[in-house]
Formats: C-alpha cells, structure tokens, sequence
C-alpha cells in the first residue's frame, strides 16, 4: 500500500544536510502502488515529482512546502528470464541478465554482481546512493560507466501513466548523462526507474590505470590482479577521499570533469601545463595526443589555486571543500541555501578567472 507521510524537513533528503522547507513523501513497494500514486496525483504533479534515493547526489536549492517526493522500496535482484512482465525480448535476456530494484543500496550490488562472477563493476564500488538513481547521471569511475553494464531500464511514464521499458540505446547515454537527467517532458522527472537490467560480463579483470590505485597495489605490496583486490582497493582509497556523510554532510563529487576540445585544452595548458588529460572513455588512460575532445580533472585546478582543503574546519562559513579531495563540497550543517550558493558561485568565479572554464554541477540541484 501507497505510504505518504507530510511536513518532513527537506534537510533530512540531501547529503549535504541543506534545505529550506518540507516534503510530502511517497513510498513505493510494489507495482500496484503506482495505481494508488496515479489517482492521488494530477499528471502534473506526477511529471513535478522528485524521485529520492539515499539523498546523495540532491541538494535542495528552493523553497518549499511540501515538495513531493517518491522513494521507491523495490530491493530484488533476480533472474530477468523470471519477470513475466517485462518483455524480455527487448533487452538481452541472456542466463547472465539480472534486474535489480531501484531501491536497492548500489554498494550491495556492486558486492552481489562480484559474487556472480561479473567483472568491470568492481571500479564502481563504494558509489553512495541507490540502483535506481545509478542510469540517471550514467555514474562512473576508475574508467568504467555503468552504461557499460545496462542492458535497459524499466520505468514509470508519468504523463502516461504507463509502464515502459527502454532500451540500453533509448537511454542515450553520455558522459555523466542520459535521457533521465535532460530537462524538459522528455526525460527529467517523467520517468519514474523502477528497474535497471544488467548483463553481468564475464572476462580478464583489467587494474584500472589510475595513480591511486596503482600506487594501492604497491605500497600493499599486492601482485595479483583480481576482481576483489581491485574492489577493496576503491573502498579504500573512496574511504579516505569521501567523508562519510552522517559524519561531515557531503553529496560526493560536486561538480563535472569538463569534456574539453583540443583549443580549449591549449589554453588551459598555458595556465596549468602538468594538468593531467584522459580520454573521455574507457580505462582512463593518460593521452598525449589530442584528436577530439579529452577530459581534464577539476580536482586539479581547483587544488592548484588553493581551494583544496578550503575552510575544511569552518572558520570561515559553514561549507567548504574537503581536505583530501577538491571536488568533494562539505557542510557543517548550519548553513542556509543562500550561503551555499554563494560558496558554489565562489569556487565557480575562482576556477573561471584562472583557467576560463565554466564549471557544471554534477549533482541534482532541485
């Protein structure tokens, strides 16, 4: 049964612990529910419905009063060959095809995949958040996206209140992006992920080629290349990089890597001439050559100028950037949304007058 409870602190729905105003919440169990939210709700209201997860990747930048929001209670993970209600013949639908809830935490999948024999996911450990928020922004690290890995996505279409299956193509994947996070009816907010379909892959674990992890397997002296070495590693080096939140308020990385071509590259390199570049996709592997666009770290410019670790005691306001990762924005807890958006527009001015790049949020600003 449809389970709604009001006037809920919107502070207690984001990582970060920031908000001005309540929540009306909604919670999903099972299918039949969504006939109960349908009747309750105007399509309007279903299409301006905020589907929250753990609150990771969502920061709160609005009043409001009583904002609806949707969490979804679905935690299988079975055989997709058993769903009788998907048509399976629209996805792969291989013995190595699995459907996974939107509410399940995305961590615990990451373990269960491992246990089914999959590879690549391990560099995905340790992402805070829930399944179902994993397509929306195409989450990725250490060279691996979880695209990679979705055969389709099984959602709720809010202005038709009908169900619908997408394909891994009808997703339009991209970095840090897909059909989910684009604003407007066709994406944003109308489609409600109940279910994500995975193909659990098979094949030669590959190390991730990426300072930290290499330098993990040094110092640990560890020589065997394995699904499990490879996942603790990104547990442990994610541990010391992220605060855990329920500690110090976070919402993880803050802003994108910027995706630059090669002019821009130029001219970022005046500035900063040992910025680190890397292909867009792929294991992550540092290019020289410049053919098309690359990515660039934001970590390191906004470490170069001094904001890394930028009021990480709080001396100075009530948010800053964390000590052991620059693109990691921290709270206090006590700060207003309107000093928030002053320190974002502060790392922003900082970053666009040395090196000319406009930065964009990686999280879900509502």
């Amino acid at each position: 049964m449809l389970k709604i409870t009001k006037d809920l602190d919107l502070r207690n729905f984001s990582g970060l612990g920031i908000g001005d105003g309540t929540a009306m919440l909604y919670e999903i169990d099972e299918y039949s529910d969504f006939e109960q939210l349908s009747t309750r709700l105007t399509v309007e209201e279903l299409e301006n419905i905020i589907t929250i997860g753990e609150g990771s990747n969502t920061v709160f930048v609005n009043k409001y009063d009583n904002l609806n929001l949707l969490r979804l209670n679905i935690k299988s993970i079975e055989s997709i060959n058993n769903q009788s209600h998907l048509n399976t013949h629209e996805v792969n639908s291989n013995p190595n095809t699995i459907k996974v809830g939107a509410g399940v935490n995305w961590d615990f999948f990451v373990q269960r995949y491992i246990e089914m024999g999959g590879v690549g996911m391990e560099s995905l450990s340790a992402i805070p958040g829930t399944v179902g928020a994993a397509p929306i922004q195409n989450i990725g690290a250490y060279g691996h996206e979880v695209s990679e890995f979705i055969s389709g996505v099984y959602t709720y279409d809010t202005q038709n209140k009908i169900f619908r299956l997408f394909s891994k193509d009808e997703c339009e994947f991209t970095y840090r992006n897909s059909i989910f996070k684009k604003p407007g009816k066709s994406g944003k907010n109308r489609y409600i992920i109940l279910y994500v379909i995975f193909e659990i892959k098979r094949g030669l674990v590959e190390l991730p080629q990426y300072q930290d992890i290499e330098k993990y397997f040094l110092d640990k002296n560890i020589t065997e290349i394995t699904v499990e070495n490879i996942r603790q590693a990104v547990i442990e080096i994610r541990k010391f990089k992220l605060p855990d939140p329920k500690i110090i308020p976070n919402c993880g990385s803050f802003f994108k890597n910027p995706v630059i071509d090669k002019a821009t590259l130029e001219k970022v390199q005046a500035v900063f001439p040992e910025i680190p570049v890397f292909q867009v996709e792929g294991m992550g592997t540092k290019i020289t050559e410049i053919n098309g666009v690359v990515k660039i770290p934001i970590a390191y410019i906004i470490e170069q100028i001094g904001l890394k670790g930028y009021n990480s005691e709080f001396t100075k306001g009530n948010f800053g950037t964390y000590k052991n990762h620059a693109l990691i924005l921290i709270s206090n807890g006590k700060g207003s949304v309107e000093e928030f958006l002053e320190f974002t527009e502060f790392i922003k001015d900082k970053v666009l007058d040395t090196s000319g790049l406009r930065l964009e949020e990686e999280v879900n600003l509502v």
